[in-house]
């Protein structure tokens, strides 16, 4: 069982190393529109629905072959997330669960192709990956740190000021399993990292 552990482990690290410029595309629910409600990303970066107003959800209607779906929990509480990383390139379709086909939603994801430009690394490292309890992420320029569970539920919050070079996060009493962590700058999400618990 151990050995399955760590094979599991290592491959979900392999794979999370692929695409260390992962962007985020943010999603907003509100009325009866998502906005923006068509967008293309590149493979490897994470979409984040958040609840603007309403009670909404979002509700797979097509992806591409290989690609899991993905199906929200209606959201009711304003600031509510729903996170998806899209692994298959191709075309997405989806609507509200709560509103059906008068508020839908698409996206294209498409292959890393090329050398990508170089991009300023707001949250340069972090460490151990995989981590017990608690883990240390060095920053450059952030102002608060927001770390998610794989179904887009905030886990943990930690403000930092822009002279802070290290941040410890400590998620002791969570699950094992795979988290993502943002950093924002001026209230918005510069950019978005992926890191393992392990027991």
């Amino acid at each position: 069982m151990k050995k399955i552990y760590k094979l599991i482990c290592g491959l979900l690290f392999i794979l999370l190393s692929l695409h260390t410029n992962a962007t985020v595309e943010n999603v907003s629910a509100a009325d009866f529109s998502f906005t923006p409600s068509s967008f293309t990303i590149t493979l490897g970066d994470t979409i984040i629905w958040t609840l603007i107003s309403g009670t909404h959800g979002i509700a797979t209607l097509s992806v591409p072959e290989g690609s899991s779906t993905f199906n929200s929990p209606i959201m009711t509480v304003i600031g509510q997330t729903f996170m998806f990383i899209p692994l298959v390139q191709g075309s997405y379709t989806y609507q509200c669960s709560v509103h059906g086909s008068i508020m839908p939603g698409n996206f294209t994801v498409m292959s890393v192709v090329g050398i990508s430009e170089p991009s300023l690394n707001w949250l340069i490292h972090a460490y151990p990956n995989p981590f017990n309890d608690k883990f240390n992420i060095d920053i450059q320029g952030v102002e608060q740190i927001d770390v998610f569970n794989l179904i887009g539920k905030r886990v943990k919050t930690s403000s930092t000021s822009l002279s802070n070079t290290q941040v410890e996060m400590d998620l002791t009493g969570l699950p094992a399993g795979i988290y993502f962590y943002n950093g924002y700058k001026d209230g918005k999400i510069v950019e978005t990292q992926k890191i393992i618990k392990v027991k």
